[in-house]
């Protein structure tokens, strides 16, 4: 069973039946004869309110009840929930993500945080995990704001603070779900992910770079590999630094080394990501691997069959996720036109979408990271999405910005121009 809904969906079934497997996909209630599910050999529906869609409880019954023998996660939370895969490994299925000791490690920040620090790498500046907001405000008095709020366990997103004032009401909420990691949010900085694939014994390969840019809300929008504008010497070194952490936990699956990278070079380890990701599919075009076939074979005990050796850049990729801003009646049928090929839509014409549903992806590939970003405007201003609102004016603006081609382009500033677009 493959955990996905729209275009991760599509592309997770296509995968599993390359490999000789059927796939079986769940569908909300409120999805219908959904075009993305067209590719799965089997589609199942499984109740449940769109806000709460899927419950992890419901996919395991739904999954026993098709007759998989396996689950296979996409890269929303049930990839890192350590709960759902202890559920099917008890029910007798098999998982095919990390496994689940790994997921409830870096389930923990505060975990990751103390292993980045014994190994000697960077992290952002902070203190916790902290349970007593009196302590929390005396530290923060000492180091100013802007402050990043965590939640220690689980992942609650991080919540930005300006004043005491907001330190204590953001604090007081997350304490209520434990203890609260406290941070220098750090402004003028990059997102950067080092994508890693390891076998749990001697290999862990760092898969090159790639910049995560416009975050709105939770959901990243763009993705572009490798990183642009670095410093001499630093991609290999974030790519070092990757392995590192990876090989130290034993590593096993697929997943990300996430990555600040400051105005002045300075790199500090954020977080690791467990599972496929969205801007996947960059990586895969620009270094010629596979990652999805590499989390089924790992996950079935196999063994990678790849090394860094087969590891090698070509040009740049952009990848758009097409996410809806808003409700809408159904997309347009897209016509040829001369882009076609980069734009992959996972709902069709007759599909009703709501607001977050995952439309699709634009993913163009070019010599250069500038000829890729003019693609990927061009690719964009031709595309219409009819009603349906998906941040399109915005996402155009950020790939024209200047400073995105310099690899200047502040997360800040790239959400901003992406989320505050009134246009939808």
């Amino acid at each position: 069973m493959v955990l996905a809904r729209g275009a991760s969906a599509l592309r997770l079934s296509r995968s599993v039946q390359e490999a000789g497997l059927e796939a079986v996909v769940l569908l909300a209630p409120h999805d219908g004869v959904a075009a993305w599910s067209e590719q799965a050999d089997f589609a199942v529906a499984v109740q449940g309110s769109h806000r709460s869609w899927p419950d992890p409880a419901r996919c395991v019954e739904a999954a026993i009840d098709a007759g998989c023998d396996a689950v296979l996660p996409a890269w929303d939370g049930l990839a890192r929930d350590a709960e759902l895969a202890n559920t099917c490994v008890r029910s007798g299925l098999k998982w095919l993500g990390v496994p689940r000791d790994l997921l409830a490690f870096v389930r923990d920040r505060a975990r990751v945080r103390e292993q980045a620090e014994q190994l000697g790498l960077p992290v952002v500046p902070g203190v916790g995990p902290m349970v007593d907001v009196d302590l929390c405000e005396a530290w923060a008095a000492s180091v100013g704001f802007p402050l990043a709020l965590k939640s220690s366990r689980g992942r609650r997103p991080l919540i930005v603070v300006e004043d005491a004032e907001e330190l204590r009401v953001a604090f007081q909420g997350l304490s209520e779900h434990g203890p609260v990691l406290v941070e220098r949010y750090v402004l003028q900085a990059r997102e950067i992910e080092v994508p890693i694939v390891g076998d749990g014994e001697e290999t862990v390969v760092a898969v090159g770079t790639r910049d995560v840019l416009a975050r709105v809300g939770q959901a990243r929008r763009v993705f572009i590999g490798p990183a642009g504008g670095l410093p001499p010497g630093v991609e290999g070194q974030l790519m070092g630094m990757a392995v590192a952490m990876a090989a130290s936990l034993g590593w096993r699956g697929v997943g990300a080394v996430q990555f600040l990278l400051t105005s002045d070079g300075r790199p500090y380890l954020l977080d690791v990501r467990p599972g496929l990701s969205a801007g996947d599919s960059v990586t895969e075009r620009i270094y010629g691997v596979d990652l999805v076939d590499a989390a089924l074979r790992l996950g079935q005990g196999q063994r990678l069959g790849w090394g860094d050796e087969e590891v090698g850049a070509d040009g740049t990729a952009v990848a758009v996720r097409l996410l809806a801003s808003g409700a809408g009646p159904s997309l347009p049928r897209l016509g040829p036109g001369p882009f076609a090929p980069e734009v992959r839509l996972a709902a069709g014409s007759g599909d009703a979408v709501r607001a977050g549903d995952e439309l699709g992806e634009v993913l163009v590939h070019s010599a250069g990271r500038q000829s890729a970003l003019v693609k990927a405007q061009r690719v964009l201003s031709e595309l219409d999405l009819g009603p349906v609102r998906a941040c399109l004016p915005g996402l155009r603006r950020m790939l024209s910005d200047q400073r995105l081609w310099q690899g200047r382009l502040w997360r800040e500033d790239a959400a901003s121009l992406v989320g505050d677009d009134p246009e939808g």
